[in-house]
């Protein structure tokens, strides 16, 4: 999770997608993924920061959710590792400077 979670012509409802996933199984997250998807419809190809996922609100309910385990980075060269390492250490700082967003039920 989250880029392979969605399907073509989906990416305009990214927020309304993540928050659902996060309803339904956030509590139970124990490993996290930092990947991205180039464009709607293919996920999951792309180092993170490098595409089109909304890392601010996937972060932000990992948080919310109380993830504390592993975001694991993969996908990527050797050499894209420093500038998607510094990207997230980024956004979680910022995060860690924010209130998260609250939780919500399943619908």
């Amino acid at each position: 999770m989250p880029a392979n979670i969605f399907h073509a012509g989906e990416l305009a409802r990214m927020s309304e997608i993540l928050d659902e996933a996060f309803a339904l199984i956030g509590k139970d997250i124990v490993l996290a993924h930092a990947k991205d998807l180039s464009h709607d419809g293919d996920a999951g190809h792309e180092p993170a920061g490098h595409g089109r996922l909304d890392y601010d609100r996937y972060l932000s309910l990992l948080c919310a959710y109380g993830f504390k385990g592993p975001l694991l980075l993969h996908g990527l060269s050797e050499s894209q590792v420093p500038g998607c390492v510094a990207f997230l250490r980024q956004k979680l700082a910022r995060l860690s400077a924010s209130p998260p967003p609250q939780p919500r039920s399943p619908s």
